[in-house]
């Protein structure tokens, strides 16, 4: 990096895809140390994603590595052969297309090359996991109004004991978590107090219905940079969807199982969306209550939230909301308030959404699995016909191929970073993981100002000496980091004011827009040295400082995401055939346009056969972008819809006329065999 004398005084920008739990909390860490952060959210509200089904505990940890431990293939294959088998993985729905799907190809080889282990797994989640207690806690004390969404300190968490004999009873034994007291807070609630707070005294702006469709990548030399993201909403007037392009200075992808999509042309990324079932119960009754309060038994405290594992194999888990803590001065005994338990998870490897499934189907599924895999008997359909206040929804949710979330640069490009792939555990790992994002993010801008100095000190003392009015914080940073990694909050700092003149929100629009303004101007030129010269330069920079190992990036699976501008010297055989190809297309453009031209001004002829009509749409239509043109075939689609709707109606006229004769004709058979009978009859 080559710090020029162009600097830019204006606070530096940052993009964050997703306005779920994860992306409203890197958004309120980014804009803490002095970004100016924008939120793009598909839906219409904070929290409608994901967040709205995720388990609503912090500090719980996975319990057990289901995704790592199971047998992708035996299930697959289980589930297919065996369609009344109930696998832990389900790829019954849409199968040939969920197997060719690049993303699920990508991502069954990234748990091939995952180098973790069984116990890295779980120490990483666990430290994560309690990096978010920490990080839930200390937004609660610095913001008051949030401690409301707290609603529970205390909760107990328990596994069933599961038993191949049936009729056994069922055991539920105490299970154990990453933090001693893990938290039950209202996911939603509290992600949209938070985005209220990051408006309010922040000025983190939300852009709701828009899409974010990709992030532009180019190459500048041997760096690659996210020039901007491609971003759609729907047109109220045309009801058709609008593009455009907006820059800024980092983007995160928190978009959840949407992120590897938008990064699927650059760097795709071993995230997929594997679908759950949800089910909410209020106020059980009946058998399906008295089964449903046995299994939370092992809890007697009814105003501590439980959650429940009922079946680690398949992702699935039961809890229960937490009923009102009778007050200890009142003497009329407990309060009756309503009671909720919650039942989610399932794994299910189907891409397409076709339609909304049905409720009855999703009851049928969950309880299903709840007989097969817990040896319990829960009579989920049977209730839900008389009561109303059970719920059902189909959700998505984004893993990564050994459980692990990702929170890392985005491959090669140095200013995209991705905190996803949470999974039923957004709540539990997502405060934490904007906290390490937040600190990548700034760890890696001090050492390109730190790189950038040692650049200037053997070429412009002056401007070295500028340069170092904001002296880097590489080191102390990397010790933030590792405090991080292992799961607990750095030390709290008094502000850098005393030593440099301001606080880090005062000093980081400086150097981060400043610490090379050749990178972050629109111009490629620079008013101090030419475009050559910068180039030498670069190529006589030293090798950057080395950064902390993070044991949350993409490099635990080997090559499958590049980090680094890879400088090919040949082309592959297929590479070449794909080259070939865009030749032949560009040489036979010339002569294949006027031939479609030709072929589709003969099919609007009115003598020509349907036949001949339907294959030249479906092969060697040529649509004229001229006005006249595309009037004149609205006016020829209108007439053929005309000319189908009446052969419909000559038809229908024709299959009731038939109708009618052989209703006659059936009629005067019968008349005519009753009065042979009736002569036959009298004949005797």
């Amino acid at each position: 990096m080559v710090l020029t004398s162009d600097y830019r005084q204006t606070q530096p920008s940052a993009a964050v895809v997703g306005a779920g739990i994860a992306g409203v909390h890197v958004a309120h860490e980014l804009a803490k140390i002095g970004f100016q952060v924008t939120v793009f959210e598909e839906n219409e509200r904070v929290g409608e994603g994901e967040t709205q089904y995720a388990l609503p505990f912090v500090g719980v940890g996975l319990l057990e590595p289901s995704l790592f431990d199971t047998n992708l293939r035996r299930e697959v294959l289980r589930g297919l052969f065996f369609p009344t088998s109930n696998p832990n993985v389900i790829a019954r729905d849409h199968f040939l297309q969920t197997i060719v799907t690049p993303a699920l190809l990508r991502w069954i080889w990234g748990r091939r090359r995952s180098s973790y282990t069984r116990e890295e797994v779980m120490r990483h989640t666990n430290k994560l996991s309690q990096l978010s207690v920490a990080a839930v806690r200390d937004l609660a004390h610095e913001y008051p109004e949030l401690q409301a969404h707290i609603h529970s300190t205390s909760t107990s968490v328990g596994e069933l004991a599961l038993t191949t004999v049936e009729g056994a009873p069922t055991a539920v034994a105490p299970a154990k978590t990453a933090h001693d007291s893990p938290l039950f807070l209202s996911p939603v609630e509290w992600t949209r107090q938070l985005a209220h707070i990051c408006t309010r005294r922040y000025g983190v702006q939300f852009r709701f219905g828009e899409r974010v469709e990709e992030s532009n990548v180019y190459l500048r030399y041997n760096v690659e940079r996210t020039r901007s993201i491609t971003v759609s909403k729907v047109d109220p007037e045309t009801q058709k969807r609008v593009y455009a392009e907006d820059s800024f200075d980092v983007v995160v992808l928190a978009a959840g199982a949407n992120t590897s999509k938008i990064t699927w042309q650059s760097t795709p990324l071993p995230i997929v969306g594997l679908q759950g079932c949800a089910l909410m119960l209020a106020n059980p009754s009946g058998r399906l209550g008295q089964t449903i309060r046995s299994l939370f038994s092992f809890d007697a405290a009814k105003w501590r939230p439980s959650l429940l594992s009922l079946a680690p194999p398949c992702q699935l888990f039961g809890y229960r909301l937490p009923a009102e803590k009778p007050s200890p001065s009142s003497a009329g005994g407990p309060v009756e308030v309503e009671e909720r338990y919650g039942f989610l998870g399932l794994l299910s490897l189907d891409q397409i959404d076709t339609r909304e499934p049905k409720p009855q189907r999703l009851l049928e599924r969950m309880e299903n699995y709840i007989r097969v895999k817990c040896n319990v008997e829960v009579p989920l359909v049977e209730e839900a016909t008389r009561n109303e206040s059970v719920r059902t929804a189909v959700y998505r949710r984004a893993f990564t191929p050994d459980g692990v979330p990702i929170i890392d640069r985005c491959g090669a490009s140095y200013n995209t970073y991705v905190c996803s792939g949470f999974g039923d555990h957004g709540p539990d790992f997502a405060p934490g993981a904007a906290r390490i994002v937040s600190k990548l993010v700034e760890e890696y801008a001090n050492r390109l100002h730190a790189d950038t100095i040692d650049v200037l000190a053997t070429q412009d003392a002056a401007l070295a000496q500028k340069a170092s009015v904001v002296p880097p914080r590489v080191e102390e940073l990397q010790g933030d980091l590792r405090h991080l990694f292992n799961g607990v909050l750095p030390p709290r700092r008094p502000a850098a004011g005393a030593a440099g003149g301001g606080g880090l929100s005062e000093h980081l629009p400086r150097w981060a827009h400043g610490l090379s303004a050749y990178w972050f101007s629109p111009s490629c030129n620079s008013p101090v040295r030419p475009i050559a010269a910068l180039k030498q330069e670069l190529d006589k920079t030293p090798v950057p400082r080395a950064a902390v190992p993070n044991p949350y990036s993409t490099s635990r699976f080997g090559d499958l995401v590049k980090t680094h501008v890879r400088d090919t010297h040949h082309v592959f055989v297929f590479d070449r055939l794909f080259l070939s190809e865009d030749e032949v297309m560009k040489w036979t453009e010339p002569f294949f346009t006027p031939f479609c031209k030709f072929l589709t001004q003969h099919a609007m002829k009115d003598d020509t056969s349907f036949f001949v009509k339907n294959l030249i749409f479906f092969y060697f239509y040529y649509e004229d972008p001229n006005e006249d043109s595309v009037q004149k075939t609205e006016r020829y689609a209108a007439v053929m819809r005309e000319l189908q709707f009446r052969e419909e109606a000559l038809e229908e006229h024709l299959r009731r006329e038939q109708s009618a004769i052989l209703e006659q004709s059936k009629a005067r058979e019968e008349a005519v065999e009753a009065r042979i009978r009736h002569l036959y009859t009298d004949a005797k």
